[in-house]
């Protein structure tokens, strides 16, 4: 049910109230009833418009109360008309802006007052209708300023929630578009690998059949063809500007470097190795460094647990505090990468632990 749809309903069963009261009030003159019962009828069916016209409706409502209440034999009293001075004043101060609000106000105050003086009415009722009249606005104000509080509140969370969702996208494409580099220079190194082995097999088999020399010659040509067209199309996600790195890409041998620079920060970073490295996929050689990493960035203490495995290598990391972001974009990206598994479980007394699995299986070569 719509709040107009309830103002609706709300302006009906005043306007029985108050219809009701005044043919049971005990009025002789059935002309002065029919008046007031149709001024009665429009100030309370004006309650109904109270959200789209505050000052309009509110007016309307307390003219025709007023007109009402002066028109009424004073030997009958009139107590269903006198909501009206709660709800007009308290709809006005609440759906209304502030000038207009203001403005309603004084027209309020000034019927009220004009009713009042009508009547030589004693000070009590100067107090209470006042009072009510005052009172509701004030209240109506304060509830429209929640109101727009809460929902400027809303607003901003609605921002930050898309600027998270920006940076988490920006951070996506910067992972990407690191792993499509490291990813380049790893099988640019495989590719070279395959010409110079190529080359080398070609001399082997100089003194034997041509057929051999020319395969092998087929080999280095379109080994050196695959790597240009790599660079060509990897090439396109390095940054504008950004030099070629000739460094060696990293790997496990450079964990306890991390480790190493997480202390000199004052960080206290203990390492535990297990089980024997062997040969790595380079994906996944590179993925643990990355990882840990990602998981040492600003940790004031951490308990680092590297475990190679027959068939995966498992990176744990444990630290006292709780970490939100855990895992964070980076993070699952590169474990997609290597098709691992990530997750972050709580471990009593000790804080949070991230835990991933990687597979160390070469993936197979078809000839």
């Amino acid at each position: 049910m719509t709040p107009r749809t309830l103002d609706a309903i709300g302006a009906a069963a005043m306007l029985l109230v108050c219809e009701t009261e005044l043919v049971l009030g005990g009025l002789d003159h059935a002309g002065l009833l029919a008046a007031d019962a149709s001024v009665m009828a429009v100030a309370t069916a004006a309650i109904a418009w109270r959200r789209r016209a505050p000052l309009v409706s509110a007016s309307t409502s307390l003219v025709g109360i007023a007109v009402v209440v002066v028109t009424w034999p004073h030997t009958a009293m009139l107590n269903a008309p006198q909501l009206v001075l709660f709800v007009a004043p308290y709809g006005l101060a609440a759906f209304a802006p502030l000038r207009r609000a203001v403005l309603g106000l004084a027209m309020a105050l000034v019927t009220v007052a004009g009713v009042n003086l009508s009547g030589l009415n004693q000070l009590s009722s100067w107090v209470f209708s006042l009072g009510a009249v005052a009172g509701s606005w004030a209240v109506g104000r304060v509830l429209r300023t929640r109101r727009e509080l809460a929902a400027e509140l809303e607003r901003t969370m609605a921002r930050i929630d898309a600027e998270r969702h920006g940076r988490e996208l920006l951070v996506l494409a910067e992972e990407r578009t690191r792993i499509a580099q490291e990813l380049q220079t790893l099988v640019a190194h495989s590719v070279t690998t395959m010409i110079v082995q190529a080359q080398a097999a070609r001399q082997l088999v100089s003194v034997g059949a041509p057929d051999a020399d020319e395969a092998m010659a087929t080999v280095e040509t379109t080994g050196r063809a695959a790597l240009t067209e790599m660079r060509r199309i990897l090439g396109v996600l390095r940054h504008q500007g950004q030099p070629l790195d000739l460094a060696p890409q990293p790997g496990v041998g450079q964990i306890n470097t991390l480790v190493e620079q997480a202390r000199h920060r004052d960080a206290e970073v203990t390492l535990a190795v297990s089980g024997t490295p062997g040969p790595l996929p380079a994906s996944v050689d590179l993925g643990v460094y990355r990882l840990l990493q990602e998981a040492l960035t600003e940790l004031d203490e951490a308990a680092v647990v590297v475990t190679f495995g027959p068939d995966d290598v498992a990176l744990e990391v444990t630290t006292p505090g709780p970490h939100l972001l855990w895992p964070t974009v980076a993070m699952r990206e590169r474990v997609a990468l290597c098709n691992g598994t990530i997750d972050v479980v709580r471990v009593a007394g000790r804080g949070e632990r991230l835990a991933v699995l990687l597979p160390r299986v070469f993936e197979e070569v078809l000839a």
